[in-house]
């Protein structure tokens, strides 16, 4: 059975590194993408 889910990131930035593969099967809690936060976020959270 294929199921697609989309999924929203908790922050915005850029996608450095995809950490599965196309068909692969995914438990819970395990990291799908790395994403390097635009500098705009980094900002914000010293406020």
């Amino acid at each position: 059975m294929k199921m697609q889910n989309e999924i929203q990131a908790p922050v915005s930035g850029t996608v450095v590194s995809v950490e599965c593969s196309e068909g692969e099967a995914i438990e819970a809690n395990v990291p799908l993408v790395v994403i390097e936060p635009d500098a705009s976020d980094d900002e914000d959270e010293g406020r």
